[in-house]
């Protein structure tokens, strides 16, 4: 315990802005949010010990963990909400950017499985109906797994 005392005793104000800058630096650099909590914590810590800079150690770490779980909690609280919508919510699915799309087969579907071709990439596809034939009009209604969901177009 003695080893303790002899190391954390010498904690002051600016060993915690030190970290909580480098935490920041590490957070700004990999942007996970991971970081953001201890970070903010040193810097909130350090405010404190500049107004009461006799703080024991005890309390100081003490005060460092519940400010990191407090503004992380926070933060995960508040964000969560943020990365649920989106005004693309396709951007990463390609596949997903085809639904509506009608499209002409260059190739006929046999026993609902096939392929689509949209620009220079062919897709796999499935479909209700058994079969399709070359030059026949479809529209992509869904997405599973990696394949296409196609029907019949409506030509009304």
């Amino acid at each position: 315990m003695d080893i303790f005392n002899t190391l954390f005793s010498e904690l002051s104000a600016w060993h915690w802005c030190i970290l909580g800058i480098v935490l920041l630096v590490i957070e700004a650099s990999s942007a996970v949010g991971f970081f953001l909590g201890p970070g903010l914590a040193s810097l909130l810590l350090w405010i404190v010990l500049l107004i009461q800079p006799d703080l024991h150690w005890h309390y100081q770490l003490t005060i460092f963990a519940v400010l990191s779980i407090a503004i992380s909690f926070a933060y995960w609280k508040f964000f969560r909400r943020f990365n649920k919508y989106t005004t693309a919510p396709t951007l990463n699915h390609k596949l997903a950017q085809f639904i509506g799309r009608v499209v002409t087969l260059s190739e006929p579907i046999r026993n609902g499985q096939g392929y689509v071709r949209i620009g220079d990439t062919r897709w796999a596809a499935r479909s209700q109906q058994s079969s399709f034939e070359l030059n026949d009009t479809v529209k992509i209604i869904g997405v599973e797994d990696d394949h296409l969901l196609i029907e019949a177009e409506d030509t009304q």
